[in-house]
């Protein structure tokens, strides 16, 4: 036999429930909640307008990230907090001339990489700490201080970084770790009160006036770098320092999945943005006035150039707006082929034939002495030309400005007429080149610095192709004169002229009726009377779903005509006719044998 709860038992389990929800929520008020909480990124300057602001907001296990830029600021880390650059050689920590541009102070533990330190005392102080810090991918040219000192800390690793520049690299009086780490041209790289250096290896000393404790496994060749000049210290193909950290790293490089190299960019913390492109110039092509010459001082990162592997490359962007590159401009004459473009590895490329795309002519409509025309817009056009004759198209050209709608006026009634449009444009262009890798990711960079050039002449489409239609007396249907409210029936019908059912008899119009003497004089006939019917129909709408019935087996004809291939149409025009035939037939012989 079942027991149900009865009401008492769960109304004295809700009142349960409640206390201990109750105790629950006083419990994480007063000792904080049980549940650990997920790690944040907090963004400088987007989140936070200052360092200084995001490490002060994050807690225990979040990461301040910092976008590209220079930053004057003094910072204190903080317990469990990771600080990040975007891009180590485009986050610069100045120091302003003197100071120190980063304590760590206390027991704490806290990474700080990414960044490149310049102008400062010190770049980073650490005292006193009985945790871990970890300072790694980090590029240090300071001056004449002293880029790393680490006092009474021995839980410091100072990993994959590139000291350059500096009066002295590190300064410790501990066995701390120090390893994969590029030191050149310093005073000083290694200065050491520890008496031992265990803990240091598989570094590079290069041009350094003295070098200290070199360590076990270490490197005393050229890193060459890129451009050092520039901050740019990724290395160069066929450097020494490439995969030659330490293999029992617990992390494979983590741009190429290869061995650790030596330097900021190596480690599982490396920066994998390629450094971005400076100093494109263009030039518009004085000769043909439709191409731009680009050039660029090529990205010489083994990254990018890896003539043993697979080679990075380049992407042209461009537009006709500053910082615009929505692709709205044709290359090569093809849409298609529209910005940006994969230039390949080398560091020029010229954008040829910047003309615009062709328009396509619709159908004229006629009227009294008029053509009106409809073209489809042409991409990269800033303005149109309309061609017209009665023998070519070419004995008159009128340029109509950026529309894609025209009327010709002034024109012969009963006189065909040939007509074409083309496009032009006369325009600046707007241009920037990234750059990418040839690893798995294909890591793209930031755009370089935008030029602008103007082309020396405006560039003309092709044209067109031709259309032919005559202008009459009559306006086409169903573009009547609407002086007193009046419109053809179909269109009083359906409530528009864009309605498809009106168009289709448009179409059939133009296609079956006016070609032919009998086609033309029916349409006659009907514009003639018409508008009556039109105006009756629009003061009673009562009655236009019945006209839209009796006018659904035309627009059915007419779409099936105008939308099949033309045998087909002609096969159908002659079932038509033989269907009709006999009930003609019929009419006549009534007609003869009726009474007279």
């Amino acid at each position: 036999m079942r027991h149900f709860p009865t009401d008492r038992t769960i109304r004295a389990l809700h009142s349960r429930l409640l206390l201990s929800a109750a105790a629950f929520l006083l419990l994480v008020m007063l000792v904080g909640s049980p549940f650990p909480a997920e790690a944040a990124e907090l963004i400088v300057p987007t989140g936070y307008a200052s360092i200084n602001a995001a490490i002060a907001a994050a807690s225990a296990g979040d990461t301040v990230v910092v976008e590209p830029g220079t930053y004057q600021e003094t910072l204190s880390l903080k317990d469990g907090v990771a600080v990040r650059g975007r891009e180590t050689a485009r986050t610069v920590l100045s120091g302003g001339g003197t100071g120190t541009i980063v304590t760590v102070s206390g027991s704490i533990s806290a990474t700080i990489s990414n960044f490149t330190f310049t102008n400062a005392s010190t770049g980073i102080h650490v005292a006193n700490n009985t945790l871990s810090v970890d300072i790694s991918n980090n590029v240090f040219s300071i001056g004449t201080g002293t880029a790393i000192v680490v006092q009474s800390s021995p839980g410091t690793s100072v990993a994959n970084n590139v000291f350059s520049g500096n009066g002295v690299g590190v300064s410790r009086d501990a066995d701390i770790s120090i390893a994969n780490n590029i030191f050149a041209n310093n005073s000083l790289a290694i200065a050491d009160t520890s008496g031992s250096s265990s803990n240091t290896a598989y570094n590079d000393f290069f041009n350094n006036v003295t070098d200290g404790p070199p360590g076990g496994s270490a490197l005393a060749v050229d890193p060459v770098f890129v451009d050092p000049a520039r901050f740019d210290f990724h290395l160069q193909e066929g450097s020494l320092c490439i995969d030659a950290g330490d293999p029992n790293a617990v992390f494979d490089d983590a741009i190429d999945g290869t061995p650790n190299d030596i330097g900021a960019y190596g480690g599982p913390l490396a920066d994998p943005y390629p450094f971005p492109v400076s100093g494109l110039t263009a030039t518009a092509d004085p000769f043909t006035g439709t191409s731009i010459d680009l050039v660029w001082p090529p990205n010489l990162s083994y990254l990018v150039t890896n003539t043993t592997g697979t080679q990075g490359g380049y992407w042209v962007y461009y537009g006709h707006a500053p910082g615009v590159y929505d692709g709205t401009i044709a290359y090569n004459g093809d849409p298609s082929g529209a910005s940006p473009i994969d230039v390949g590895p080398d560091p020029f490329f010229t954008l040829l034939d910047l003309i615009p795309t062709t328009p396509a002519l619709g159908q004229p409509i006629w009227g009294n002495g008029s053509l009106r025309l409809t073209w489809t817009p042409s991409v990269g056009a800033t303005g149109y030309k309309v061609q017209y004759g009665t023998v070519s198209p070419a004995e008159n050209t009128i340029d109509v400005g950026n529309t894609t709608t025209y009327t010709l006026t002034g024109l012969t009634n009963g006189v065909p007429y040939r007509v074409r449009v083309s496009a032009y444009a006369s325009a600046t262009y707007y241009i920037a080149v990234s750059v990418y890798d040839g690893t798995a990711a294909f890591t793209e960079s930031v755009l370089s610095p935008e030029v602008s050039v103007t082309l020396a002449q405006p560039t003309e489409s092709g044209p067109s192709n031709i259309q032919v239609e005559t202008p009459d007396s009559l306006a086409p249907y169903p573009l009547l004169p609407d002086s007193g409210g009046s419109c053809f029936i179909a269109t009083a019908a359906y409530g528009s002229y864009e309605a498809p059912e009106v168009q289709a008899l448009r179409a059939f119009r133009d296609r079956y009726l006016l070609p032919t003497t009998a086609g033309r004089r029916f349409v006659r006939w009907y514009y003639h009377h018409s508008p009556a019917a039109a105006a009756l129909l629009n003061a009673h709408p009562a009655y236009k779903p019945v006209v839209k019935a009796a006018l659904l087996p035309a627009v059915a004809a007419a779409l099936a005509l105008t939308k099949a291939p033309v045998p087909l149409a002609a096969v159908m025009v002659l079932v038509l006719v033989a269907t009709a035939l006999p009930a003609v037939k019929r009419r006549r012989a009534g007609r003869r044998t009726g009474p007279r």
